[in-house]
């Protein structure tokens, strides 16, 4: 999202970031307040209490819910489009002021998560409802945009701007990371560290990410088996880093990986982590997920038909010294989402 305020403001459009996120600890209460961000946007974050107990944590939500019906009912013109990134919890509220206030409602859809992850029935259905009373979508996949049909308006695969940093490169190293999720279902993390088990002497893996306390400690458990198995530090665990830490980090890798159980499940979800390793100017292995084959980017990757640890080396051995030149590509995708947004605001 912060891509999309960027891309908007230099196709000189003000945007107004409105969150309904609510305190979870260390303050009692927050009023309503409004922060300037970039050059002519504003953030907007709604009152907020903190309970303790089950019950008032449902009611702080409620109030936060509300809060956000309440302000764009009473800030936002029928003729204003309003940005929504697909989140079913917000189904009703938003489907709520779109019946009032009657404006354009554009949904920013990374996936459809009753395809990838278990929803229960109600939550399919608030996520169905929210697609539906859409009026237009920017997607991240081309599979999206075949099942979604013409309501879809752009293909974004994720944040294009490259980061012009100082590589550092370790003349004793060669740095694997591997940043994410780290859990089961597409288990990334756990390929990584599985082929990390097998790596030449002077190869190490760097893993950065979030997770349920499960699934982290069940990595840290593989993680710590293997460093001593091989009686060196081959894998580091960083935990989650804030943007510009995982930047720093990145500056120092020479490849990135992208290993994941594949399934239909994975067709329409776009992994955001590729395009974060491409604009650090670093080399993507990826399994061969048909959004990922079938993207604008698809000629910058390096494919892989299975996450055995072998394939998986092998391939890092082949592109660890390869220089690519990804900035012009990124940069002609870049142009072309600042465009589409100054078309569909200005058009309409």
């Amino acid at each position: 999202m912060n891509y999309i305020v960027d891309a908007a403001e230099r196709a000189g459009i003000t945007v107004s970031i409105i969150s309904p996120s609510w305190l979870t600890k260390s303050m009692s209460f927050a009023v309503s307040q409004k922060i300037d961000i970039g050059k002519r946007s504003i953030a907007v974050w709604g009152p907020s209490l903190t309970f303790k107990g089950k019950y008032l944590l449902v009611l702080t939500k409620i109030i936060s819910y509300f809060w956000l019906i309440y302000w764009l009912i009473f800030n936002t013109k029928h003729t204003d489009y309003v940005l929504v990134y697909h989140t079913p919890k917000l189904s009703l509220a938003i489907r709520i002021v779109k019946k009032i206030i009657r404006c354009k409602i554009i949904l920013e859809v990374e996936e459809i998560y009753s395809k990838v992850w278990g929803l229960n029935r109600k939550q399919i259905i608030m996520e169905n409802k929210l697609i539906s009373a859409a009026d237009s979508y920017i997607v991240s996949s081309y599979q999206l945009k075949k099942e979604l049909g013409e309501k879809v308006k752009f293909v974004l695969h994720g944040d294009y701007r490259f980061k012009r940093l100082i590589k550092h490169k370790d003349k004793d190293y060669i740095k694997i990371i591997y940043a994410g999720e780290i859990e089961k279902v597409k288990n990334g993390a756990f390929y990584s560290v599985h082929a990390a088990e097998y790596f030449p002497r002077n190869y190490k893996l760097l893993i950065a990410g979030y997770g349920t306390n499960e699934n982290i400690n069940s990595l840290k458990n593989k993680i710590d088996e293997i460093n001593l198995k091989r009686g060196e530090e081959t894998c580091i665990f960083y935990g989650l880093l804030k943007e510009y830490e995982l930047s720093n980090l990145l500056s120092f890798c020479d490849v990135a990986l992208n290993p994941q159980r594949l399934g239909k499940y994975m067709d329409t979800a776009f992994p955001s982590k590729i395009l974060i390793y491409l604009t650090h100017g670093v080399n993507v292995i990826s399994s061969r997920i048909k959004s990922v084959e079938e993207s604008d980017i698809s000629d910058m990757i390096t494919f892989i038909d299975d996450t055995d640890p072998k394939t998986i080396i092998k391939s890092i051995l082949a592109v660890e010294h390869v220089s690519k030149n990804y900035q012009e590509k990124l940069n002609v995708l870049d142009c072309s989402f600042v465009k589409f947004l100054e078309n569909i605001f200005y058009d309409n």
